[in-house]
């Protein structure tokens, strides 16, 4: 009689374990036939590449980063946000994409050698940086470039070709053009999106796209798609697309339990605080011609 189990190692690499045993009822030799071993052999090797039981996450864990914040953790499939290119969708864009991007940035930062990237369009509005510190993102840290519009998908792949920086932030401004029926909104294409997912795979980082959901536009190839919405004291999430199809869970995330959580009157008042004392580090700001 053969009988199989597996079960989950504490070794992230190698996170299935298959344990095999063969028995004879008449006291015969105990053996494994080679085909069976060839098939527990793959299946080791599926378990190498991340893939689990049923019950647990799909993806290798030291592809996840985790946000520091529980309640938002719990909304999304993987628990924290994964390699590659992540929508937040949010109505005309500010819906709550900024808060969730922040956090993004103080989590990598969380690694005393990363630097941030915050790419946006030089038409729209500049990044506040008192509730940048608020969020508790080391300023120090954080590169902020402001390109023209149609620039931001070259610059963003730039930025990512450098290796330099383990998250980039792409806040494009809401920009329209005149048309037959009124004005249309004009957003990142396919293409630009494509080359971000390309370039965020070959260098081991993560693209946050905060996009407006009222834009319409076919599907984007995205590992992850939260469509957001800001509440007075919480912001609705809401997972839209998952490159394995777990989507449709909602959690409403309050924003008190955030890290670092500060109003912009508090946050505003110590930055004025702290240039009466000493130098305060401010966001590099490079503008991109």
């Amino acid at each position: 009689m053969f009988s199989m189990r597996v079960r989950q190692t504490s070794d992230t690499r190698t996170p299935v374990c298959v344990e095999t045993e063969t028995r004879w009822g008449t006291g015969g030799p105990s053996q494994t036939p080679p085909s069976l071993l060839h098939a527990l052999s793959a299946l080791g090797a599926l378990g190498a590449l991340g893939v689990h039981q049923g019950a647990e996450a799909l993806a290798p864990r030291d592809q996840i980063l985790l946000l520091d914040w529980p309640e938002l953790e719990r909304a999304l499939p993987d628990g924290g946000l994964p390699r590659g290119v992540v929508e937040l969708a949010a109505p005309h864009a500010h819906g709550g994409g900024t808060t969730l991007a922040l956090a993004t940035c103080r989590a990598a930062q969380r690694d005393p050698q990363a630097h941030c990237a915050w790419l946006e369009a030089a038409s729209g509005p500049r990044l506040y940086a008192p509730e940048v510190r608020a969020a508790g993102v080391d300023l120090a840290r954080l590169l902020v470039v402001r390109a023209p519009r149609e620039a931001l998908s070259r610059v963003c792949v730039k930025v990512l070709a450098t290796g330099a920086f383990p998250l980039v932030v792409v806040a494009p401004s809401r920009a329209r053009r005149a048309s037959e029926a009124g004005e249309r909104e004009v957003s990142l294409d396919e293409r630009a999106v494509r080359r971000f997912s390309l370039a965020a795979e070959e260098s081991a980082a993560r693209v946050l796209l905060l996009t407006d959901t009222y834009a319409s536009h076919a599907p984007w190839p995205v590992a992850l798609r939260l469509e957001l919405e800001r509440l007075p004291e919480a912001v609705h999430v809401r997972v839209a697309r998952d490159r394995r199809g777990r989507v449709g869970a909602a959690r409403t995330v309050p924003l008190r339990t955030r890290p670092h959580a500060q109003s912009r009157v508090e946050a505003a008042r110590r930055d004025t605080s702290a240039r009466i004392v000493t130098s305060s580090p401010a966001p590099r700001v490079r503008e991109a011609g």
